[in-house]
């Protein structure tokens, strides 16, 4: 079952458009979804709801592939352990090659260009 599983959706322009239900084409175009985890929130029709962070995308399922749960969520606020600098979860992609997620972090509002993996950050707890 695809709802409440994650997984990666690789679309690309020559893909196609039929993959993408019309009201969210801008927006996935937008967002670049090639390598971005999103959460598998629903079935609509002949569509899947997918989520990331806090924007919603119709598609069709045939190229949604499940990959494992992510640790961290997005929003959650985290300590990258070797800096002892704190931020929020602000993108979560998938790393193919080593088939696991990798996260970017905002702090004071900026996103940091590093990406990180689960055991390099800590949930800060009572955030």
């Amino acid at each position: 079952m695809l709802v409440d599983s994650w997984g990666v959706y690789n679309w690309f322009e020559e893909d196609g458009e039929e993959f993408i239900q019309q009201q969210s084409r801008d927006g996935f175009r937008k967002l670049k979804p090639v390598g971005k985890l999103f959460q598998c929130i629903g079935i609509d029709g002949e569509y899947i709801e997918i989520l990331y962070n806090n924007q919603k995308f119709k598609v069709k399922p045939d190229l949604f592939k499940p990959t494992t749960h992510p640790i961290f969520l997005f929003g959650e606020k985290v300590c990258i352990k070797s800096k002892e600098v704190v931020g929020i979860i602000c993108d979560i992609n998938w790393h193919s090659k080593e088939s696991r997620e990798m996260y970017f972090i905002e702090v004071n509002g900026k996103k940091k260009s590093s990406r990180y993996f689960s055991e390099e950050l800590q949930k800060v707890e009572g955030a």
